[in-house]
């Protein structure tokens, strides 16, 4: 299932605050969508550095152009030159 980190961002943003509670849950569900992004960038992070020498078709994230890829709607790129 391929994640909208922009729309689930946006959704939890347009949340109240009027009260305390509002307020709370707003930035509990703000930490965990920046918990699961980070959890999901690292993931397909080392994929993508651990098949780097490999020729696109093995590689498990098929890069889209030059030392592009996406995964899960987040952009890596991955610069072999440093």
């Amino acid at each position: 299932m391929m994640a909208d980190w922009n729309e689930r961002f946006q959704r939890v943003l347009e949340m109240g605050e009027s009260t305390l509670a509002a307020a709370n849950l707003k930035y509990k569900l703000l930490a965990r969508l920046s918990v699961d992004f980070v959890e999901i960038a690292k993931t397909y992070g080392k994929v993508i550095i651990s098949e780097h020498l490999l020729p696109d078709s093995k590689k498990t994230i098929k890069p889209l152009s030059l030392g592009e890829a996406w995964c899960q709607c987040v952009l890596s790129t991955f610069n072999a030159d440093g």
